[in-house]
This record gives C-alpha cells, structure tokens and sequence, in this order.
C-alpha cells in the first residue's frame, strides 16, 4: 500500500513537470522564442521588426547580429546605452547594449567581438556607479592583471527552460492569463503593424531593432510618479546609490587596459558617461560621502589620467536635458542620448565629430525635446539610407 502511494506521487509529480514543461514551451513557441537564432535575424530583418525575448541569452543573439552587419561602429554600455539608433550616426553602427555593465565586461566582450570584425570606432557607454566598489581594494594595483575569459552575467547565460514561464508568472511579470493566451494563440504577434518578437516585445510593444538599441513602438513619457519615487533610492543609499561605496581603482585600471588594447588594435575609443536627470545628479552630489564620495573621486584622478576621448556628461543639465527627458534614476531617453553626443561631439579633438549625424541629432531634439522613447516610425521616416545586410550606411554628412 506504501509502495502504491509513493508510485502515485512519483508519477503524479512527473505529470505535473510535465504539463509546466510543454506549457512553457508552447508560451515560448506562440511567442517565436524557439525559432534558431538565424532564422530570428532573418525574419526581424524582413520585417524591420523589434525583438526581445527570454529563452535565449541576450549576449548571443546580439553577437550573432554584429557578426552579420559588421559595423564600422560598436557601441558597448549597459541597458543605459539601449537608445543610440543607428540614426545618430553617420557610419554603420551595432549596440552591444546590455552587454556591458562593468570596465572588465567592456574588455571581455571586445575580446570576442574584435576577432569576428574590427569596426573603426568604440563608442564605450561608462555607468558612473561601475566606479564604485563595496569592499575595500586589498593588493597593489602594480601586479593587477587584465581581465582575461569569457563575460558573465545573466545577458550571457542560457536561460533555464522549465523556470523561464513560471518564474515571471510568480514575479507578476505575466500573468497567468497572459500565459494562458499565449499558450493558445490569443495574442497578436504585431502592433501597429511592428512585427513583435518575443514574450517581452510582444506584451511590452519594445525591442532591439536592427541596429541592437532598443525602440518602442509608440512614444513614452515619463511616469511622474515612478521618476519621484526613485529619487527615495538617492536619499536612502539603495539600488544604484548604495551606501558605502568605495572608490574603485581596478575599475580604473581596466579603462587604462581598454585604451592600450584598442590602441594597439588602431581602433578609436570614445568614452561617454551618460547624463542621469538634473534634480537627481543634485541628489547624487548633496549625498553624503557613502554614497557619493567614489565619484567625486573619480573625477579627481580621472583628471590625471590619460584618457584622450573621454566625457563624463553625467549631470543632465550639462546636456541641456530636462528632467522630463529621464525615466527615473538612471535612464535616459532617445532624446537625452542624442543630447549628449552633440554635447560631446564639441570637445576638441573628439573623434564623434567625425562620426555623428548632427543635423538628424538636432531636428530630433528641436521636435522632441522633454520626450523620453521616440515612437520607432519616427526613425523608420528618418531621411537616412542604413544598408543594414551589408553594414554600411549612406546618410546626410554633419
């Protein structure tokens, strides 16, 4: 009798793991999340459509793109890079956005994109808290060596299968009857005729376009309630203000690692620090020194470093953005991003001189200004030529 109970379990659970594993596959089929990733490139460069799914990591389906269209331009950053279009340049670019979170993740996937193409150009998107560390630097820096191996982090890891639909039905990411509808086709793969592949660009209407940064289809503003909210984060020391920050010198060093390596390899290195919204760099600098005293650092030593192109724009007002132009404490929008590279495109010697599309730059700021997301038809009008298969683009001369 026992022995019957604990069959019944047995086989009762194993039809439980089952049913959850087909369901979540099915979620994940309707959504066009298990197609091979050439087919996907395939298919979202037909149709100029935006992807953003869960089922594989991200950092393969961006490296697979770049392989593709070879850019003159790579642009390296963490999801606060995700909004520098391929219309803001006058060469062709590819957004490695995502991939990008601290100074050894920017050597580490150089190391793997250089040897598939060189491009010309790094456009290196530097988060100001990458400088900051939460444990005290015990070594000398003299015996520091360059980081050596593949980047980790979730963007590069393949995503667990079987958890994958439960987990973000859990988080209230989806909800049960999202999956449900999914599941059974209840859903449509387009909005306002964009294409939509993946769970996240399908349900959120956003996604990587061709270019690897992120559009959406309509416009977005920004939600004033969450923008006050986040400054709690500032006040608080929490998320990307957390208390008891260090300067950290191995950050630094990997930066000083990143120029010898693009150097050598005749590549021009352009390191922007993006602007995060004026009341909140306010915040940021009145905080105390647990909490703002590593940047202050940093702009100290940066000073007596060798860093050629290197612009750090991270108080919005420098750029001229409003705080309308910001999400919440961190992100930026299209029309901020394209403040900023104007911005640095004024510094003497800059190679984004050469490389910006400043008349697109400007009108869209004269049109646009205190938006956050551009709707993605405004780049799709853009008078731009982009050649995306072969990597070239043909656009207006700044």
């Amino acid at each position: 009798m026992q022995l019957r109970a604990y069959a019944s379990i047995l086989v009762a659970t194993l039809f439980l793991g089952c049913v959850i594993y087909l369901s979540s596959e099915l979620v994940l089929y309707r959504s066009n999340e298990t197609m091979n990733e050439d087919e996907l490139i395939n298919r979202q460069l037909e149709t100029d459509g935006l992807y953003f799914g869960i089922a594989r990591p991200i950092g393969s389906y961006k490296l697979a793109v770049y392989a593709m269209r070879k850019p003159d331009i790579v642009i390296l950053g963490s999801s606060r890079a995700h909004r520098q279009h391929q219309e803001f340049y006058n060469r062709s670019t590819y957004s490695m956005s995502g991939s990008v979170v601290t100074t050894d993740h920017a050597i580490q996937v150089l190391d793997i994109l250089v040897p598939i193409h060189k491009p010309q150009y790094v456009v290196y998107n530097l988060d100001f808290y990458s400088l900051c560390r939460l444990t005290p630097f015990v070594g000398n820096l003299s015996s520091y060596a360059r980081p050596i191996g593949p980047p980790r982090g979730g963007i590069w890891q393949q995503t667990n299968r079987f958890a994958v639909v439960p987990k973000l039905i859990a988080r209230r990411a989806i909800s049960l009857q999202e999956a449900a509808n999914f599941a059974f086709g209840r859903f449509e793969s387009s909005f306002k005729g964009v294409r939509l592949y993946g769970l996240i660009a399908i349900t959120k209407h956003f996604g990587f376009r061709r270019d690897g940064a992120v559009s959406d289809v309509d416009a977005t503003s920004q939600d004033r309630v969450q923008f006050e909210s986040a400054k709690q984060d500032i006040i608080r020391g929490a998320g990307h203000y957390p208390a008891g920050c260090l300067y950290d010198p191995t950050a630094v060093a990997n930066l000083e690692f990143l120029r010898q390596d693009m150097d050598r390899a005749g590549i021009k290195l352009i390191i922007v620090m993006p602007p995060i919204a004026p009341v909140m760099y306010r915040l940021f600098m009145a905080a105390p020194d647990e909490i703002s005293g590593y940047y202050k650092e940093w702009a100290q030593e940066s000073a007596k470093r060798h860093f050629p192109d290197l612009h750090d724009l991270v108080d919005g007002s420098l750029v001229g953005a409003p705080d309308s132009e910001f999400s919440e404490e961190v992100h930026g929008g299209d029309v901020s991003e394209a403040r900023m590279l104007l911005k640095a495109a004024q510094a003497p010697g800059t190679a984004l001189a050469e490389i910006i599309n400043r008349p697109f730059l400007q009108r869209l700021i004269q049109e646009r200004a205190g938006t956050v997301g551009l709707e993605m038809s405004y780049f799709q009008a853009a008078d731009v030529a982009v050649r995306d298969l072969g990597g070239t683009a043909a656009v207006a001369p700044p």
